[in-house]
C-alpha cells in the first residue's frame, strides 16, 4: 500500500485524510483475512460447539472427522480415542477450550500417526482422573506396532495432571516384558517422529508430569 503525500505544507491537518485512508485500507486487508480463514473453517474443518456442526468431541470422532475445530467452552468428556491417521484437532485458544475428565479415565488416547493436536487445556486433576494426553500404539501387552503412534505433534496445549499418573504420556510400543523393551531399545525399534512443543503441564503426583518413552527422532521442546 503507497499513499502520495503532499510535497510541501505537511502539517497533521493534510496529512490525515492520507492517514485515515490508510487505516481503512488496513482495516479492510484484515477484514479480508478474517473471511478468508473463515471460509477456509467452513470449507475443510468441522466445527464443535454449541452451533457447531457437532456439541461433542467424541460425536466428532466416532464419525471419523479430520479437520476439527473446537470453540470455546469446557467440554465433559470421556476418553476420547483418536484411531485413525491424518487427524488435525485444533482448539479456538488454549485456555479457552476445557476438556474435563471424568473420574478413573484418561483424556485423549492417540492410537494412531500423522496427527496434530494444538490449543487445548485437558483437566484430569478436577475429577481425579488418569492421564491427560496419552500416545501409543494402543495394542495388547506382547504385540507392538511400530506403525501405530509416530509422527504426531502435539502444540501449545495445557496438561492440568492428576495425581495418580504423568499428566502426558508418550508411551512407545506395547512389549509384553521389561526385557522385550531393553532388547527393542538396542535394535532401535521404537516409535519414532512425535513432537511435544510449546506446552505447559502441572502434575500432583509424586513421578514426572511428561513422559516420552521408547522414542526416537522425537522432540520436546519449549514446554
Amino acid at each position: 500500500m503507497s499513499a502520495e503525500f503532499p510535497s510541501s505544507n505537511k502539517s497533521w491537518d493534510r496529512l490525515v485524510p492520507y492517514v485515515t485512508k490508510a487505516k481503512t485500507t488496513q482495516i479492510n486487508t484484515i477484514y479480508d483475512e478474517v473471511e478468508a480463514i473463515q471460509s477456509f473453517l467452513s470449507n475443510h474443518f468441522v466445527v464443535v460447539g454449541t452451533n457447531g456442526n457437532y456439541t461433542t468431541i467424541q460425536s466428532a470422532l466416532t464419525a471419523n472427522e479430520k479437520r476439527i475445530f473446537i470453540e470455546n467452552g469446557t467440554y465433559n468428556e470421556g476418553t476420547l480415542t483418536i484411531d485413525y491417521d491424518d487427524c488435525v484437532i485444533i482448539g479456538e485458544s488454549k485456555t479457552g477450550v476445557i476438556i474435563s475428565i471424568p473420574n478413573g479415565q484418561d483424556g485423549i488416547k492417540l492410537y494412531a500417526s500423522d496427527c496434530y493436536v494444538s490449543n487445548l487445556t485437558i483437566d484430569a486433576l478436577t475429577n481425579s482422573a488418569e492421564a491427560c494426553f496419552v500416545i501409543g500404539d494402543g495394542k495388547s501387552a506382547g504385540s507392538p506396532d511400530l506403525t501405530i503412534g509416530v509422527n504426531n505433534i502435539v502444540t501449545n496445549c495445557h496438561f492440568k495432571g492428576s495425581t495418580t499418573t504423568f499428566a502426558l504420556f508418550v508411551a512407545g510400543a506395547s512389549y509384553a516384558t521389561g526385557s522385550a523393551t531393553l532388547n527393542a531399545y538396542d535394535a532401535r525399534n521404537m516409535h519414532s517422529g512425535n513432537v511435544i512443543t510449546n506446552c505447559t503441564g502441572t502434575s500432583s503426583w509424586d513421578g514426572d508430569s511428561f513422559s516420552f518413552a521408547q522414542q526416537k527422532y522425537g522432540k520436546i521442546n519449549n514446554n
